[in-house]
């Protein structure tokens, strides 16, 4: 028999390779990046909602005369014509949920950089006309965009070397004294690297604490032989995919598998030949959950449980099959079975439409009573059963007296 130790997981082995790039592999950081959005777009949306209401108030202010001599004819026109509707097009981004998941990281690095440079412009005209204030609120806002705007590290490297080279460019273009310029481009310039580098030490604090957190909750909700899914996992599941079920009108499936007669066989040839079989056969298992929610578990000892959303009676008939050829065909000696010379297993399966006055756990317990069928039937062979869901009563097990049908 083949080694089948467990195989390290994806969460542990990135956290073991180290990420000095602030990067992960493809399906990982895809991952990492849809949980730090979820996680920080409330921030983004307060944010974005401060910042507008500067912008309002600037714009009072700028009316009533009170700094508007100050603004170059240029600098006031671009503010107007771009950098409020780029301030409401970053918040309408991320109010929208679906756009926001989908593409903030990209958009957003583009809209800050186009409001950054803008902004850093009319904080250039500023300066060289005398405005010392107007560094401060650069500063502000540069801290603002670095900070709130969940920007991943290398996006705010980006964003930071446009704002500052824009502004330090336009110090020059305006005419500032040299004495500003070397002032304040010093202190723009070093801005710009101790914020990369708190945000490097913060993301790749963040991306450690999420690789820690997804192994911990592997640890938690898988088994640990077989490398599947636990009984508590396969009922949260359960659960959640029946109350999906009852939502969307869509069928839930279950496999459960059993292997035959594994007492005599952990008897006869210990329990390590009987970890390292049950390991085997989760291979077995993992190879047929190949659609997005298909889930499968180690619900018991020897037993097994795969579980199927919206599929259809031909895929759970093949899925049994397949498993019920697949534990056989691994080959693994049975010298006390009274079902062949190898070690093989029984599968029963159902196939239901949730409903309201349905708890999940009567699909567990009609999966359960096609197992027992299976094994009734001589074992080493896959029941699906179609009729009789309507008279399960949960908790009640009918064994032998159910209405059987066994497909081949």
């Amino acid at each position: 028999m083949t080694d089948n130790a467990p195989k390290e997981s994806r969460y542990a082995h990135q956290l073991k390779r180290r990420f000095p790039t602030l990067r992960f592999a493809s399906k990982l950081e895809s991952e990492y990046r849809s949980e730090h959005l979820a996680t920080i777009r409330n921030r983004v949306i307060a944010s974005l909602l401060v910042a507008l209401t500067f912008v309002l108030w600037h714009v009072f202010v700028t009316r009533t005369g009170s700094f508007g001599d100050t603004v170059p004819p240029l600098a006031d026109n671009l503010r107007a014509w771009v950098m409020r509707p780029v301030a409401v097009v970053l918040l309408v981004s991320a109010l929208l949920r679906n756009f926001y998941a989908r593409h903030w990281l990209t958009v957003a690095p583009v809209l800050l950089a186009i409001l950054g440079s803008v902004g850093a412009f009319n904080v250039a005209m500023l300066v060289a006309n005398g405005n010392v204030h107007a560094f401060i609120s650069m500063l502000t806002g540069f801290f603002g965009v670095y900070m709130l705007m969940g920007l991943l590290f290398w996006q705010l490297v980006a964003v930071g070397s446009v704002l500052t080279l824009v502004f330090v460019a336009n110090l020059v273009y305006a005419g500032a004294p040299i004495d500003v310029i070397q002032a304040e481009a010093p202190i723009m310039f070093t801005a710009t690297a101790l914020a990369c580098v708190f945000i490097y030490s913060l993301e790749h604090s963040q991306r450690t604490a999420f690789l820690q957190r997804k192994v911990l909750e592997e640890i938690g909700n898988h088994d640990a032989l077989t490398q599947l899914k636990n009984r508590r996992a396969f009922d949260e599941a359960l659960t959640m995919l029946w109350q999906q079920g009852i939502r969307e009108g869509k069928p839930v499936g279950l496999l459960l598998l059993d292997v035959d007669h594994f007492k005599p066989y952990n008897d006869h040839y210990g329990h390590q030949a009987g970890d390292r079989c049950l390991a085997a056969i989760g291979t077995v298992l993992r190879c047929v959950t190949t659609r997005p929610f298909d889930i499968a578990a180690r619900i018991g000892g020897e037993e097994f449980a795969v579980l199927f959303y919206d599929c259809t009676h031909e895929h759970l008939v093949a899925t049994g099959e397949r498993l019920v050829l697949g534990v056989q065909g691994l080959g693994i000696e049975h010298e006390r079975s009274p079902v062949a010379g190898e070690l093989t297993a029984s599968v029963g399966g159902v196939l239901v439409q949730p409903q309201t006055e349905r708890s999940s756990r009567s699909l567990l317990q009609f999966a359960d009573e096609a197992l027992y069928t299976a094994k009734n039937r001589g074992r080493n062979r896959v029941v699906i059963e179609r009729d009789g869901y309507e008279n399960i009563v949960t908790g009640a097990f009918r064994g032998t007296q159910i209405q059987k049908r066994i497909v081949r």
